[in-house]
């Protein structure tokens, strides 16, 4: 099997049967590194999460219109913000609306994914440079299987939007590479605002 075929196999095991006992030895976390959410929602305030076409109709399934940002028009899109600074879906107390259907990437946060090595399907998360989430620390586990499904997912996503834009298949070496390049460069911005 050509390794092109094997990364579109194992996303597909990965994206179409959530049944099965999921493997995620082919992402890559940070040593030394722990995390336990503490709630405080800052991720969330900073600046909503963008969200695919898939993500956004599992949404407006929920019931919920009328939450992207008007001013963009890119694939995928922004969630818009509250009138007081941050994703519309974040309440008073830091909960999130919509726990149950959000973006991949807020499962991510604060972490990032950093390069995807798709000749060895390989991807690595890491914790942005200047990060100051209260959460991360030495001590506690990482929650891998959220984190790693969710890199996947981010991967699978801007390969498929790169796909898409460069109107060749999925697994074409074009795409393939172009897709890492989005990564490396959306990581290296990501570490550069905060």
């Amino acid at each position: 099997m050509s390794v092109e075929m094997k990364v579109k196999y194992d996303l597909f095991i990965f994206l179409y049967l959530g049944d099965c006992v999921l493997q995620f030895e082919n992402v890559v976390f940070p040593d030394g590194v722990g995390f336990r959410c503490k709630g405080c929602g800052r991720c969330c305030k900073e600046q909503p999460a963008d969200v695919t076409s898939e993500e956004r109709q599992r949404i407006e399934n929920k019931g919920v219109t009328n939450f992207l940002d008007e001013n963009d028009l890119t694939e995928p899109r922004l969630i818009r913000n509250r009138k007081e600074g941050g994703c519309f879906f974040l309440t008073p107390v830091n909960e999130c609306k919509i726990h149950e259907v959000k973006p991949a990437i807020c499962h991510i946060v604060p972490f990032v994914v950093t390069d995807w090595d798709y000749t060895k399907n390989l991807i690595e998360v890491d914790v942005p440079a200047n990060c100051d989430c209260p959460g991360i620390n030495d001590t506690d586990l990482l929650p891998l299987e959220t984190i790693s499904k969710a890199a996947q997912t981010y991967v699978y996503d801007t390969q498929k939007a790169t796909a898409q834009q460069e109107q060749l298949p999925l697994n074409d070496p074009v795409v393939l590479s172009k897709t890492r390049q989005i990564i490396i460069k959306l990581a290296i911005d990501e570490d550069q605002t905060l």
